[in-house]
């Protein structure tokens, strides 16, 4: 009889790992607590309008030559399933009406940049050189398993070392100090934590340019409900509400799992498709902490928890260019909640007639926010209920500053907290993508498996700096092969 796993989590890295085991012939059962597939990439209903939380793009969701589509393809979230390919990445748009769109055209990108900001010319130029070379490069979609196939990549990113030697070790707030015009340099340093390497926003750029992220019609849900499709006809088991309470140990061997009903489940291996800080301390129970697992919880920093405000708006916005990220507004300086604002990333969703009814449009916008102040809020609903009622209003108000008549088309307000995020997933601080992809974190190798602990892995945004979805399919693919390694498959 072929060997058994179950997995702990049903999102999108359980789901990748489940399928591929599945592939190689082991029998796979999932436990997730959710009543859906998906973790945090989902959706859900709001009277007429589907509030999608999770996916602006997928890398990878075309482009035969690279590693990310075929493995995209074999996981069934490919066939079956529209792709839209805006030209458009996004944009960001100054208090005085400056706009820089960041288009797939990098001519035209260069042109735009220099139109705002003609004594920047250098590091303008120095920046479009260097993001057509990563386009060229094809950087980071190929993921070889043998080191023949490694070292065949070094001809390819050799002319991409002048760029690593001025940029690798910067941010974003590090990037915004090279320009000497006060838009750009607030733009680049501003658009996401400024803590982020800059190299991951050149990545983004250059795959745009390639064509290969591309928002899927259906959204988050359509997308996650591919994948479990895919491993229900694999022969996968899933199971929904179910939360798993531990990791069985016997010996040095992880042998199962224990449901919250106290139902043991053995099996031959055991994924953790969850949370990182959950696995580690509650799993398995804080037996198997090391300093070096205890610093990643103090020291590292992580994608900080969000509020996540939509709106239901009754206006069909079908003149505007579609995007894949959005747009980021310049406001005046705001509290919103604990502590002020000066930008707003705003996301229309006007490419997705599946998320509002014919003539309506769903309105997302992002704000970074503090879980530990929302969680001390939660300890009280009222007050709780009545702060973020206060932010849908307080960003509605914003929201009509740059879309002027916005305010009165809206018809529907949903807030999620980082408390939501934390109850729905159990993501730690309300984390939607894990670790920070920082200078220093980007270079990390972390570890799929448990010191001193056999026949037990981990997947997903907690082993691999920069979460999002193309880490969920990566990590289990590689977990999966170290499972047929051992097995000699």
């Amino acid at each position: 009889m072929s060997k058994s796993v179950v997995i702990i989590g049903g999102g999108i890295s359980g789901l990748c790992a489940g399928c591929f085991a599945a592939e190689r012939g082991y029998r796979v059962t999932i436990f997730e607590q959710a009543a859906v597939p998906g973790g945090l990439c989902t959706s859900w209903k709001r009277g007429d309008y589907t509030v999608d939380f999770c996916i602006h793009w997928l890398t990878g969701a075309a482009g035969k030559d690279n590693d990310l589509f075929k493995a995209w393809s074999a996981l069934g979230a490919i066939e079956g399933l529209t792709y839209v390919f805006p030209d458009e990445f996004m944009r960001m748009v100054g208090k005085d009406g400056t706009v820089l769109s960041f288009s797939k055209d990098f001519e035209k990108l260069e042109a735009d940049l220099l139109a705002i900001a003609p004594e920047d010319e250098r590091e303008i130029k120095s920046f479009i050189k260097a993001i057509k070379r990563f386009a060229w490069s094809k950087f980071g979609l190929e993921q070889p398993t043998t080191v023949w196939g490694r070292l065949a990549l070094i001809p390819r990113y050799i002319p991409l070392l002048p760029a690593f030697k001025k940029y690798g070790k910067m941010t974003l707030s590090d990037f915004g100090k090279l320009f000497k015009n006060p838009f750009l340099a607030e733009a680049f340093a501003s658009m996401w934590d400024p803590r982020l390497s800059v190299m991951v926003f050149f990545g983004m750029l250059a795959w745009h340019k390639l064509g290969i992220c591309g928002y899927p019609i259906g959204g988050s849900t359509s997308f996650a409900r591919a994948i479990e499709k895919r491993f229900l006809e694999l022969g996968g088991i899933i199971h929904y509400e179910t939360t798993v309470k531990r990791v069985l140990i016997e010996g040095d061997r992880a042998v199962g799992v224990e449901l919250g009903d106290g139902t043991c489940v053995k099996a031959d291996y055991v994924i953790s498709a969850a949370d990182g800080h959950q696995t580690f301390y509650n799993l398995l129970e804080g037996r198997y902490l090391t300093p070096k697992v205890e610093s990643y919880f103090k020291e590292m920093p992580i994608f900080g928890p969000l509020l996540f405000i939509a709106f239901g708006v009754n206006r069909p916005f079908d003149t505007l260019p579609h995007q894949l990220s959005g747009s980021i507004f310049q406001i005046p300086k705001t509290r919103i909640a604990d502590r002020e604002h000066e930008w707003l990333q705003v996301k229309i969703c006007n490419q997705d007639p599946t998320l509002a009814p014919p003539g309506r449009t769903l309105v997302t916008v992002l704000i970074d926010s503090d879980y530990d102040y929302w969680n001390q809020l939660a300890q009280n609903p009222d007050e709780y209920r009545a702060a973020k009622d206060a932010v849908a209003k307080e960003v509605a108000r914003l929201l009509e500053g740059v879309i002027p008549g916005i305010a009165a088309d809206i018809q529907m307000h949903d807030v999620s907290t980082p408390v939501t995020v934390n109850r729905y997933t159990g993501n730690w601080k309300g984390s939607y993508e894990g670790w920070l992809p920082t200078p220093d974190a980007i270079i990390m190798q972390m570890d799929k498996t448990v010191s001193g602990l056999r026949n037990f892995y981990m997947v997903g945004q907690w082993v691999q700096p920069g979460g999002g979805l193309p880490s969920c399919a990566m990590t289990a693919r590689e977990v999966v092969n170290m499972l047929c390694k051992a097995d000699k498959k």
